[in-house]
């Protein structure tokens, strides 16, 4: 739809908080897509991040005439998708490691600031990337590191976008599965760049 574009985003903000749907719309429109791929990065699950998508949305409908907007829509609705990814990290988190099974002092080794620690990260997500089946590698590295959507990856290797889904899916077990014992370190650096 062009209007999403082409309309201003001032204008649409007013609009959303006089009650029109229409605004929304093309809120929902323009933003949608890009702010899919950026909580799929968080969260790794496309049924996942359409979810908290849907949830940033209708907040913003819900709260739309007491919001304060002090940047950019843009803006708003991006670090609204960073924090209920990152919550929704950490309650999953605190869900596989119960509060009682954390030592009191967590010994500073778990902070990723040493080459070392780095080193033998990135060696142990080598190492599960190519323990994985090479098709759920393939489609893995397609999605991560050529950054690809799963539409794209499915017209590229001649499969449905379900297929890629669940190789996907099959590829993320495998991971964490290959990097148990890792699970704080990588929290760790996952969370670092939004607290420094």
């Amino acid at each position: 739809m062009s209007d999403a574009i082409d309309y201003p985003e001032a204008e649409l903000l007013v609009q959303l908080q006089q009650g029109s749907e229409r605004a929304f719309a093309l809120i929902f429109d323009r933003y949608h897509v890009e702010l899919f791929r950026f909580a799929l990065k968080y969260v790794q699950l496309p049924a996942l991040a359409e979810d908290i998508i849907q949830d940033v949305l209708l907040y913003l409908w819900e709260r739309r005439q007491e919001l304060v907007i002090s940047a950019s829509l843009k803006s708003y609705l991006y670090a609204a998708v960073k924090h209920r990814s990152l919550d929704y990290l950490k309650s999953q988190y605190a869900k596989q490691v119960p509060a009682g099974d954390l030592p009191e002092d967590l010994p500073a080794p778990m902070q990723a600031d040493t080459p070392l620690q780095v080193q033998q990260l990135a060696e142990a997500i080598h190492r599960a990337v190519a323990e994985l089946p090479e098709k759920c590698r393939v489609i893995y590295n397609l999605s991560r590191n050529a950054e690809l959507t799963y539409h794209e990856i499915a017209a590229q290797l001649d499969l449905s976008v379900k297929t890629v889904e669940a190789q996907m899916g099959i590829a993320l077990r495998k991971l964490r599965a290959g990097l148990r014992g890792y699970e704080l370190l990588l929290l760790w650096g996952l969370m670092l760049p939004f607290w420094g």
